[in-house]
């Protein structure tokens, strides 16, 4: 199988300006594809050997966002997020972040190790926390949370 699924990044950068409160949203979207077509959860995909294969889940853990201004100061935007995709096979997180030239954004996928190796009950007094145990993305016989699930 050389290729099951890509997914794709776009990146709205300038969502809205609020020049009074002087941030700017930036928005990631994310789109699954397959052979340059748009891909939804629960459709079969059919490999060139002829398997058929449903993706039914995808989320991952999207750490340290950083935004890089023109004068390469770093703004970091989150340290860490859950994406999801929907059943169209589509998500998107966004950030609020000053305003700013940024010529670059870097970013990593997993959980940082600090937050990885923490107790999660930690997390589970913020609602909403990608870390939160409502998730059900910490393996408790691994001690430790899955970056992606598929």
């Amino acid at each position: 199988m050389k290729k099951l699924l890509m997914f794709s990044i776009i990146i709205a950068s300038l969502s809205s300006c609020d020049k009074t409160k002087h941030k700017v949203e930036y928005k990631f979207d994310f789109k699954l594809t397959n052979a340059g077509a748009d891909y939804a959860l629960d459709n079969f995909y059919t490999t060139s050997e002829g398997v058929d294969v449903k993706l039914e889940s995808l989320r991952f853990y999207l750490a340290h966002v950083i935004f890089i201004n023109d004068d390469n100061e770093e703004v970091t935007a989150t340290d860490i997020e859950l994406i999801t995709f929907g059943s169209s096979g589509t998500a998107s997180v966004s950030f609020e972040i000053p305003v700013d030239n940024y010529s670059k954004i870097q970013f990593g996928i997993g959980v940082p190790a600090a937050m990885n190796e923490a107790d999660p009950a930690t997390y589970n007094t913020t609602a909403g926390h990608p870390l939160n145990g409502t998730n059900n993305t910490y393996w408790g016989w691994a001690a430790m949370y899955r970056f992606v699930i598929i």
